[in-house]
């Protein structure tokens, strides 16, 4: 891992752990074991380096949650997948944020993201264009499947769209507060009420 890279890793760990006004340069530079001009060689300042490191997050969340959409699969196979990223939640992410899988990572991301939202109109613009291409993306897909017979042609496309990100979403946070739930379970019965509800 380069030194840029590095900086970019320690500083969202510190930045879940601890919050964004809470972690300082001189923070992310001691833990990583370097001076603090050094970070300043890769990033102007702290707002930079947070913008690098919500970015960071926000493209891993992209390509994980598009190539499902993307993938060449049937509206079936896609929900599928979909409802089973949340099966392990701690482990979907960890692999987002290249953190470990603590009880509280799932939550202090969530603070992280919200923070970010409140204090750079930047973010809160990328995190609205991932919902927006997401929906987009699913509606299309939800179009498709009606053309082809595969689900009910009286939904409303956007709608369900729109309800599969609330859906998902929701069942995220709902697992930061509601840790005795089996998601492994439940996600799985989740998918076979959805796909109940939607099939031809």
């Amino acid at each position: 891992m380069d030194t840029k890279q590095q900086i970019i890793s320690v500083a969202f760990e510190l930045f879940i752990n601890n919050g964004y006004e809470r972690t300082s340069l001189t923070d992310i530079a001691k833990q990583i074991g370097i001076t603090k001009p050094a970070i300043y060689y890769h990033f102007e300042n702290k707002e930079t380096l947070f913008l690098a490191v919500v970015n960071g997050f926000l493209t891993e969340l992209e390509k994980s949650t598009l190539a499902i959409i993307e993938a060449d699969a049937s509206i079936q196979e896609m929900l599928r997948m979909m409802f089973g990223m949340l099966s392990d939640v701690k482990g979907t992410m960890a692999a987002l944020t290249g953190a470990s899988g603590s009880n509280s990572l799932e939550f202090h991301t969530y603070m992280l993201m919200f923070e970010g939202i409140k204090l750079f109109p930047e973010v809160r613009l990328r995190i609205d264009t991932f919902y927006t291409q997401f929906i987009n993306m699913m509606t299309e897909k939800i179009k498709a499947a009606q053309a082809n017979g595969e689900i009910r042609p009286d939904l409303h496309p956007e709608a369900f769209a729109f309800q599969l990100s609330a859906v998902m979403e929701g069942a995220f946070l709902m697992s930061i507060f509601n840790t005795t739930t089996d998601l492994g379970t439940m996600s799985q019965q989740m998918f076979e009420n959805t796909w109940l509800g939607i099939a031809s």
